[in-house]
């Protein structure tokens, strides 16, 4: 098992631009790729991992660093904090992540929400991004962590793009829709469509059935109806509920992220199936949404 995890873990990232910002506290690390010579303001994804994973890693691996340079993006990708902040990262005992209520964060005093909205008020500065166009996009735990953001920061982001991760709906309606559009496998053995309990890296737990969550997450957005089969093929299926939420389910993939240069990270997570250009369809459903642009350096 180790030699995917490292294989995941020390590819290729040393060659993005780094930089950091102090939060909470604490030093944050963050990867970037801009365009060259961007003429109107560009768009601004932030980019996040999942457990064990780092931003530099990941906006290599996942494809989206190549998304940027030939969509003329600006994507920024912090790395996580680690649970015990005195030792060094490591995947098993002390990975990085995003704080989603895992019982290894319980006592953790960090917000890294309000790190999030500090980075991104510096990456519009710094990169003269359009305010009114940040999105969000995470895998796995960087997925529910995207859904959780969105929840608290309705009126920051103009929509999010969440692989394989929970989506953390609140009990009440979000102040204003955010655009989301959601991709699952169907052979994933870490959130099972189905639901159900699910041994991970880190334990245990009990996952909510992906329709249930979806249900969730459309009426927080609302629309009370129920989900409609836009397409069905051999490879994905696709479902809508209402404007704000498109849902792409691949077929006969498991829980790596659906990238030609992601490395299987371990053979446990499911198979792996690549015939859906999953950046670009996440990227044609949101690039279009607009938020109020209440995005500012330092809040």
């Amino acid at each position: 098992m180790l030699k995917y995890l490292l294989a995941g873990l020390l590819l290729a990232g040393a060659v993005l631009p780094s930089d950091t910002l102090e939060s909470q506290g604490r030093r944050w690390t963050y990867y970037s790729v801009s365009p060259s010579a961007p003429g109107e303001p560009p768009p601004l994804i932030l980019l996040f991992h999942g457990t064990g994973g780092s931003g530099g890693g990941f906006l290599d691996r996942s494809g989206w660093a190549e998304t940027a340079r030939r969509e003329g993006l600006v994507v920024v990708a912090p790395s996580g904090q680690t649970p015990k902040p005195e030792e060094k990262p490591a995947f098993l005992t002390n990975p990085r992540a995003w704080n989603v209520g895992q019982a290894f964060f319980k006592d953790s005093t960090v917000d890294d929400q309000a790190f999030v909205c500090d980075l991104a008020g510096k990456a519009v500065e710094t990169f003269h991004a359009d305010p009114r166009r940040v999105y969000l996009v995470g895998h796995s735990n960087g997925a529910a962590f995207c859904s959780k953001l969105a929840a608290s920061y309705s009126e920051r982001w103009a929509g999010i793009g969440c692989v394989a991760g929970p989506i953390l709906a609140p009990s009440a309606r979000l102040s204003r829709p955010v655009a989301t559009c959601c991709v699952f496998g169907m052979e994933d053995p870490l959130l099972p469509v189905a639901g159900g309990k699910t041994e991970t890296p880190w334990g245990s737990r009990v996952s909510t059935p992906v329709g249930e969550m979806l249900s969730h997450w459309g009426r927080a957005l609302g629309y009370e109806g129920i989900a409609e089969v836009v397409s069905d093929d051999d490879a994905q299926r696709t479902e809508r509920y209402g404007d704000e939420l498109e849902v792409i389910y691949l077929k006969g993939h498991g829980h790596n992220y659906p990238s030609p240069t992601q490395p299987l990270v371990d053979p446990r997570f499911g198979p792996v199936r690549l015939e859906v250009p999953v950046n670009e369809r996440i990227w044609d459903f949101l690039k279009n949404k607009k938020s109020p642009g209440l995005i500012q350096t330092g809040t």
